[in-house]
């Protein structure tokens, strides 16, 4: 093929190509249009509850249920992990020359140190919010912000001098504090 044969040829497929591509496009834009979902509807800090869902009684017992099942087994595989995040920690510090040992000790300290200090910050501002939330609130709605806050937080955070409660979802540490014998 010449060179001014293969340019027609290429310049041709180009063009076919351009063509294709801009009716796909108009295609598209007539025959695939964007998905559109009814609004949410309002909820305190934009998360849906199951009162959005209006669910029957029947139906919020079932859930109820369904959802129980799952926090008992999500709680057992997170004990089974960090047993096996112990487990294998414990070996690892084994290998250890004794120098090195000594080295990991300090560190794990400030390492435990510095997350203590950051849990107890973490629960102490979460703590000033609810409690600044409810001095805003009437007697009948600090009733149900404390129905919320056991049902989000597992157990009545909200009395003074408790935790926030906030601590379940920070990981076990992986060793336990190594003894000054080790």
């Amino acid at each position: 093929m010449t060179t001014g044969k293969s340019r027609l040829v290429f310049t041709v497929a180009f063009g076919l190509a351009l063509v294709a591509g801009a009716a796909a496009g108009v295609l598209a834009t007539r025959f695939v249009a964007a998905p559109t979902s009814p609004t949410p509807p309002a909820a305190v800090g934009g998360a849906l509850t199951l009162e959005d869902l209006e669910l029957t009684p029947d139906q919020r017992d079932k859930v109820k249920r369904i959802w129980e099942g799952v926090k008992a087994q999500s709680d057992q595989s997170y004990r089974q992990a960090q047993n096996i995040q112990r487990e294998r920690d414990a070996k690892v510090f084994d290998l250890l020359t004794d120098a090195q040992k000594a080295q990991y000790k300090q560190i794990y300290e400030r390492y435990l140190d510095e997350n203590t200090r950051l849990l107890a910050a973490r629960d102490a501002a979460v703590k000033k919010a609810i409690e600044e939330t409810k001095s805003l609130l009437s007697s009948p709605q600090r009733e149900k912000y404390d129905a919320v806050l056991k049902s989000r937080l597992g157990r009545e955070a909200a009395e003074p001098g408790s935790p926030s409660g906030l601590r379940q979802d920070v990981p076990v540490a992986p060793v336990s504090r190594p003894s000054a014998q080790e």
